[in-house]
């Protein structure tokens, strides 16, 4: 029996421990203001690009990165400000999964794209990814 209790406390002391790390893998999330600039990132980690939009004017966010397989999109979406009303603005957010490590140029750009209207010209954002 006392083995047993032994041996429970030793697995909470190293679960208590375990826990007390830091989160190296914690999503991060870069803006506008971080276009321009490189970032680090580790492998596995997830990074979410937040980019002022408004597509009731017709434009969007173009994006591309290489390497390709340096970065896996996981998701694409639009929030709409608290207060924007119609018309008003809002957030694209990009959500990035970083699945090799290297350098990786993520380029994005602004514009009416649909009806080959005014663009923005291309901004980039370089993620050192380690292991």
């Amino acid at each position: 029996m006392r083995n047993c209790l032994v041996f429970l406390a030793i697995c909470l002391c190293v679960l208590f421990l375990s826990s007390c790390g830091g989160d190296d893998a914690a999503d991060v999330t870069f803006t506008n203001d971080d276009l321009g600039t490189t970032q680090a990132l580790r492998l596995g980690q997830v990074a979410v690009l937040a980019l002022p939009a408004n597509p009731s004017t017709g434009a969007g966010w173009h994006r591309a990165w290489t390497p390709e397989a340096a970065l896996e999109l996981l998701n694409e979406y639009y929030a709409p400000d608290p207060a924007g009303g119609v018309g008003g603005g809002g957030t694209q957010y990009f959500v990035f999964e970083a699945k090799q490590t290297g350098i990786v140029a993520l380029t994005v750009q602004y514009g009416q794209w649909w009806s080959g209207g005014q663009t923005q010209p291309p901004q980039m954002i370089t993620f050192t990814i380690s292991g």
